[in-house]
């Protein structure tokens, strides 16, 4: 628990599926290799998220948030060192929209298409292996959304030291983040309370479980608490993608996973419910599930 975070050979997941179950029980999250998502792809992805940070501010602006915490979000006093993207439900249309939002080139826009549906297709496919891990073999994700969300921290001599990013759970299913190559800074908790750093390590990804899947496991699975740390001076670009329901889904407990005579520990409530409770209340660690214990 005290070391580095758990990795897993997606090619080999069959084989580790007991395993899987506790990392995600004890962690929360895990390294993911041999993830059938191309080296190419993601270095295009990069160079592609690195362009949206180039565009003049009142472009940038014509991402608009549709559900809260989504749409493009500047600098502010509460993260000096965070900008970012948050395109929301990345249907064909929504991403037709904000690729022209964005004044995106057919090579940038192709990118993005590609990009998505292969990361949307693994963390599908993530979460269908966690299912069967908990003796769920016939629960599936293929009617949940996505959401995309591209970092940027920038980290000056002054800012060392502090939070590119404050301590927060996701509050989706899982997360398939695609984090820096070249600068660190990410770190999960661990059980004991102490924050770990994750190394990065090239042509991986990291999976976070969020707060739905705490709700859905009735309380087994982890929903990790993460931050980024300013460490080093320079620009740091991360790629999350985020399985979540539909907005106006139920999210309870699976019922096959509270135990006879036991009472689900958490009432349904829409993901919509739980996105504004986070937003409006600002309940960002976890904290928004206990309104509906």
């Amino acid at each position: 628990m005290e070391g580095k975070i758990p990795v897993f050979d997606f090619q080999k997941i069959n084989e580790n599926l007991a395993n899987l179950r506790e990392v995600a029980r004890i962690w929360g999250c895990f390294r993911l290799i041999n993830h059938g998502v191309s080296t190419k792809l993601m270095a295009d992805m990069k160079s592609t998220g690195r362009a949206l940070f180039d565009r003049p501010m009142e472009i940038k602006k014509r991402v608009k948030e549709v559900i809260p915490l989504s749409g493009y979000r500047a600098t502010n006093a509460r993260n000096p060192s965070y900008e970012g993207f948050a395109f929301h439900d990345v249907n064909p249309q929504a991403l037709s929209t904000f690729s022209s939002d964005l004044e995106l080139t057919s090579q940038q826009r192709a990118i993005m298409e590609t990009y998505t549906r292969a990361t949307s297709k693994l963390a599908t496919n993530v979460a269908n292996k966690l299912a069967i891990s908990m003796g769920l073999a016939n629960c599936t994700f293929e009617d949940w959304c996505f959401e995309i969300r591209v970092n940027k921290y920038t980290t000056t001599p002054e800012t060392i030291g502090s939070s590119g990013v404050l301590c927060h759970t996701d509050d989706g299913f899982l997360t398939i983040l695609m984090d820096d190559e070249c600068f660190g800074g990410l770190q999960v908790m661990n059980g004991y309370g102490t924050f770990v750093d994750v190394t990065p390590l090239p042509n991986s990804f990291v999976v976070n479980l969020g707060d739905t899947a705490k709700a859905w496991s009735n309380d087994e699975l982890r929903n990790v608490e993460h931050r980024v740390q300013c460490k080093e001076v320079g620009i740091r670009l991360s790629t999350a993608t985020f399985l979540i329901p539909q907005r106006d889904a139920i999210v309870k407990p699976h019922p096959l996973l509270v135990k006879a005579g036991e009472t689900p520990r958490y009432g349904p409530f829409t993901y919509r419910n739980l996105r504004n409770a986070r937003a409006e209340r600002r309940l960002f660690v976890g904290e928004a599930l206990d309104i509906f214990k």
